[in-house]
């Protein structure tokens, strides 16, 4: 079965202009390996797009799990006022509030103890440093705050956990 060309149908094109909607080129599209399942089981080589939050769970921690495994989740906002870019570790207010503002966003998740999604390096979420208490990140005052923040590394997360 061949997938329609949307860009290319006539049917679809005549409504855009009809609208006078710009036609905008893809954001955010990245070539995933297929490498992510061995007998079902998820490696964490590499990044793994999910279809939505409810694919995660929550362990009794508060922690984010994949088929019983920690995970770093990241979110890209397509939308035009987009989400900073940053990883969660938690189920901090932000995730909970994600399905409540009606935007479109791509989810992806790893266990890669290296902190990169797609080759860039991305700072921890502080929400999740919050609702963690993350070395006491609740405990300490702005400056503390800071320094756990740009300390964090997913290494010593995926090793105190």
């Amino acid at each position: 079965m061949q997938l329609i060309n949307f860009l290319t149908f006539k049917p679809l094109e005549a409504v855009r202009r009809e609208m006078k909607a710009p036609l905008v080129k893809p954001i955010f599209i990245h070539k995933l390996k297929s490498r992510y399942y061995t007998n079902g089981q998820f490696l964490g080589e590499e990044e793994l797009e999910i279809d939505s939050l409810d694919t995660l769970k929550i362990h009794l921690d508060g922690t984010l799990t994949y088929n019983d495994k920690r995970v770093l989740l990241y979110i890209v906002d397509l939308s035009d006022d987009p989400l900073p870019p940053v990883f969660h570790i938690g189920s901090c207010h932000l995730l909970q509030e994600l399905n409540t503002r009606g935007k479109i966003f791509k989810y992806y998740i790893t266990s890669k103890e290296d902190g990169l999604f797609f080759g860039e390096p991305l700072g921890v979420c502080k929400e999740c440093l919050t609702f963690l208490n993350w070395s006491g990140y609740t405990q300490t005052n702005k400056r503390g705050q800071e320094k756990i923040a740009a300390n964090f590394t997913s290494r010593s997360f995926f090793k105190n956990i």
